[in-house]
């Protein structure tokens, strides 16, 4: 067995400072904001460096929805988040989400042995998230006043409690839907919310799916692995294959490159993120 590559050159050590980067930033941008410092402002659902504004396409459709204006800083902001999720993937799912980021630690802690862990096609979370959100934001469209489905804004929440303590010494109820979620998930051993519930990630991983972005490869002649031996499969903290290439598996993917990193440690080298990956899809 060939040896593993250093740390440094797998992806999880620039991930996690990515994920703790912005666990941080989002406490400290309120107090900054306090002081007139205000290059950074704004949170999860709109959030804008230096006068260029980013905003969560979900979000961006609801008030869209609900006002029938398509302001075109809305739509770019809205637009450079789907643009980077066609090229990346849902990075921002596995990089930059600070509710993704607990996730992970909670099902780390409490994750069932290698054995135990199963994946499935990866074809439930489609049905089960993507027919839901869409009807969401046809019923904000033509019932509701406001865009009610970023209360179920995880990333959103988190940077809200933050910036509602600062200004307004208010604690925000539904803040609460985070610890309850984390709770959930630790009790089922599985990331419940991230894998089937998120409605803030359906738009970029739709976008995702789409033929020419990035994504992880399998090469199949380079894979050393025996039938039950399956590193990368149990280093999907999602639970999916990562060598099955169907538009489901896409779809769930996030990007984290943990299965890349499994597969490199073996020595493998049969995983790796590049373009148009052979579609494979081998025996469980």
């Amino acid at each position: 067995m060939k040896p593993g590559p250093p740390a440094w050159r797998t992806f999880r050590p620039y991930r996690r400072l990515c994920q703790m980067s912005v666990v941080v930033a989002f406490i400290v941008i309120p107090f900054l904001n306090m002081r007139d410092i205000t290059f950074f402002s704004g949170n999860l659902l709109s959030f804008s460096a230096g006068g260029f504004s980013v905003m969560d396409p979900l979000a961006a459709l609801q008030v869209i929805a609900t006002s029938g204006d398509v302001n075109l800083e809305l739509a770019c902001g809205a637009g450079f988040v789907l643009a980077l999720a066609f090229v990346l993937g849902r990075v921002f799912c596995s990089w930059l989400c600070p509710y993704g980021f607990f996730s992970e630690l909670v099902h780390k802690f409490r994750r069932r042995p290698a054995s135990a862990i199963t994946a499935g096609p990866g074809s439930g979370a489609v049905f089960l998230r993507v027919f839901p959100a869409l009807a969401g934001v046809l019923c904000v469209a033509a019932l509701a006043p406001s865009p009610w489905l970023n209360q179920l804004s995880m990333p959103g929440w988190y940077t809200r409690f933050a910036q509602h303590a600062v200004f307004f010494g208010v604690f925000l109820p539904g803040t609460l839907l985070l610890p309850a979620a984390l709770a959930l998930e630790c009790a089922l051993q599985k990331r419940l919310w991230c894998r089937y519930l998120c409605p803030q990630a359906v738009l970029p991983a739709l976008c995702a799916c789409l033929k020419d972005g990035a994504r992880v490869a399998f090469r199949p002649k380079k894979c050393t692995c025996g039938k039950g031996d399956r590193p990368c499969r149990k280093a999907c903290s999602l639970g999916l294959d990562p060598r099955r290439q169907t538009l489901a598996q896409r779809f769930e993917c996030t990007s984290c490159g943990d299965c890349v990193d499994a597969c490199r440690r073996v020595g493998s080298g049969a995983l790796r993120i590049g373009q148009r990956p052979t579609r494979v899809t081998p025996e469980s």
